[in-house]
């Protein structure tokens, strides 16, 4: 007798039948298992992240070199996914494994604030070094007053998600913002943007964005390009998606 059901691993098993009335069988079933695969990476540089730490209830594995990681003979259920690597915000999820079936995850992990992410490779190869020692030395000291909050880099991660910066990814110089700081609840990120002629914005550089996040929300409060005046002229100040039509200061702020 073979018997099989959706989600579980079919089974075969020989009875026997006696004839002086029912004969009752247990038939125990096993649950069909899945998977979890994918790459953790740097929200910012989406550099590989190696050694994170992957775990989903039980289930617990470490990324390689390249980011990688897997997880598999899961049970079928909803579960939350949890990647903490050092010098990086816990990222959490929740996740459903689905009976016999693979999934791929990919995650994009936010510096801490203030943190310092070291990625050492061999200048020939690209592959990572394990057990190399990285010094400092401290370098100008910059009065406390003079210093402004530091923004949070894991709002980029959303940031980054945002169709208000799809709109300019193409033109940005450098993956890392310019400048970072908070300010009244807003955490502020500025980009420097490539000089592009007849870009369809109205603007030709050198241009600037900047985006005023606050946690919790998935998009900008804010994004605006902003171009430098020639001579004395105030900044020309234009919201994405917008074409310049007249021209305005930038706060004081």
């Amino acid at each position: 007798m073979t018997v099989s059901a959706p989600g579980y691993e079919s089974t075969s098993q020989q009875v026997n039948l006696n004839g002086s009335g029912p004969t009752i069988v247990e038939i125990r079933l096993q649950s069909r298992t899945g998977s979890l695969v994918g790459n953790v990476t740097d929200g910012v540089s989406g550099a590989a992240v190696g050694g994170a730490t992957v775990s989903l209830a039980q289930w617990s594995t470490v990324t390689d070199a390249a980011g990688q990681y897997r997880l598999q003979r899961l049970l079928p259920g909803t579960y939350t996914l949890q990647v903490r690597a050092q010098g990086y915000g816990t990222h959490e999820m929740p996740i459903t494994i689905e009976p016999g079936e693979s999934q791929t995850v990919a995650v994009a992990l936010g510096a801490l604030p203030g943190a310092l992410i070291v990625r050492v490779i061999d200048q020939a190869t690209g592959r990572p070094i394990e057990g190399a020692t990285v010094s400092y030395a401290s370098g100008a000291v910059v009065p406390v007053e003079a210093e402004q909050p530091c923004a949070d880099y894991a709002l980029l991660v959303p940031l980054k998600r945002s169709r208000e910066y799809r709109a300019i990814r193409s033109r940005v110089a450098d993956l890392r913002p310019s400048d970072a700081w908070q300010q009244d609840g807003l955490h502020f990120f500025v980009f420097e943007l490539r000089s592009v002629d007849g870009d369809g914005t109205g603007l030709s550089g050198p241009d600037v964005a900047v985006f005023a996040m606050t946690p919790g929300l998935q998009a900008p409060v804010s994004a605006v390009l902003v171009r430098a005046g020639a001579d004395d002229q105030a900044p020309e100040i234009t919201a994405l998606g917008e074409r310049p039509a007249t021209t305005s200061s930038l706060p004081d702020s």
